[in-house]
């Protein structure tokens, strides 16, 4: 069962949720920098979020180790921004087939997913498509 989204999931009955402003994360980066703390994203699509390449810039200008979870579907449009900006760890959620998906995450979950996802054209592609193995493969794909 996922821990976030699915039918017992965090966020499962949640009718919305609130991004923090830039403000308030540059500051929260710039006030822990001394300790060089791991961030380690979750919660949702990271890679949505309008300011991501400044955060993930500002993490690394710091000396501080970055993970970001995705479910793979703007790897490819984000390609060249992930390699300059350089995070640590990027873990993708692969979907399974729907009656897999549903049964980890809920029934209708998959099909949900698909239409977030057409809220943007460029991430209407299912789950998984084109995405690469390791670094060098991400690098190639860049350029």
């Amino acid at each position: 069962m996922c821990y976030e989204w699915g039918q017992e999931g965090a966020y499962h009955q949640k009718k919305a949720t609130h991004q923090l402003d830039l403000s308030v994360i540059r500051q929260v980066i710039e006030d822990c920098s001394p300790a060089r703390p791991t961030y380690d994203f979750f919660g949702g699509e990271p890679l949505l979020y309008k300011g991501i390449e400044e955060v993930i810039s500002l993490i690394k200008h710091h000396g501080s180790e970055l993970i970001i979870p995705t479910n793979g579907t703007l790897l490819e449009k984000m390609a060249e921004m992930l390699v300059e900006t350089g995070p640590d760890k990027i873990w993708v959620s692969l979907d399974g087939p729907e009656e897999i998906t549903d049964g980890a995450e809920g029934t209708g979950r998959l099909q949900e997913r698909y239409r977030w996802n057409q809220a943007d054209p460029g991430t209407a592609e299912p789950c998984g498509k084109g995405i690469s193995q390791d670094w060098g493969d991400l690098h190639r794909h860049a350029a």
